[in-house]
């Protein structure tokens, strides 16, 4: 099965449910690119998390994890590899063994 790189891509950003899709595509069907936005989402996902946690009034949480994912989905639609701002360099470091 050759699963699209842009399909793993996109569903990375679909929460966690869709990252964990797409990780076992991914492992069928490895690729830099797909790689690269696992990477992206986790880290994304990750934050939005701790930040759901850390912080008492969640409606700001939940529009930035919802803005976050339509970013990603954009970018993995139009086939870029884009770093998010502030931490997207961390995340590519941080989960480098994906």
């Amino acid at each position: 099965m050759n699963t699209q790189p842009r399909t793993i891509a996109i569903l990375s950003y679909l929460w966690i449910p869709g990252w964990i899709i797409a990780l076992i595509l991914y492992g069928q069907s490895k690729s830099a690119f797909a790689g690269f936005h696992l990477r992206q989402a986790l880290g994304l996902h990750l934050l939005c998390l701790l930040l759901f946690f850390i912080i008492r009034f969640r409606l700001p949480v939940t529009l930035f994890a919802i803005a976050v994912n339509i970013f990603g989905i954009i970018q993995a639609s139009a086939e870029k590899e884009t770093l998010f701002p502030l931490f997207g360099e961390y995340f590519q470091r941080w989960f480098k063994d994906l």
